[in-house]
């Protein structure tokens, strides 16, 4: 698995955010935003995933997650399934990975928070960032092994 250095930045700044979404529960817009841009910007670059890649990759964390979100207001009655900053994260891991990451990042990371909120008994929710990144670790692994 190799990764750019950009790529390489977007996760060590992840990380760093996980921990804050840990501690603070809650992530700066702000942040996010810059990651998002920055995602897309960078895929222009000769040898990236493209353009079209990332703005897929930006659609479809998207929908992706308010279709759950829907899901979940609709059949269970929640409404507050997952943060709006939760939304935004998947999508610049769209932007700086492409849609297929997107896909794999969130099924791992649901099926971890899933876990975790039942074997700590966390009725008030898991901060879910933590969970994106180590999602987004494992599915870029598992597609560059698949690749």
């Amino acid at each position: 698995m190799e990764f750019e250095m950009g790529q390489i930045v977007f996760l060590a700044a992840m990380f760093a955010l996980s921990i804050f979404d840990i501690r603070f529960r809650r992530v700066p817009d702000v942040i996010i935003f810059i990651w998002l841009v920055a995602g897309v910007l960078h895929s222009w670059r000769v040898g990236g995933i493209g353009l079209v890649g990332s703005l897929a990759g930006v659609s479809a964390g998207m929908l992706h997650l308010l279709f759950y979100c829907a899901l979940a207001r609709c059949f269970f009655g929640v409404r507050e399934y997952i943060g709006g900053a939760d939304i935004k994260i998947l999508m610049a891991i769209g932007a700086w990975f492409g849609w297929q990451s997107v896909l794999l990042s969130m099924a791992v990371a649901t099926l971890l928070a899933w876990v975790w909120s039942i074997a700590v008994d966390e009725r008030r929710g898991v901060p879910f960032v933590p969970f994106l990144f180590i999602g987004t670790l494992a599915g870029t692994a598992i597609m560059a092994k698949f690749a």
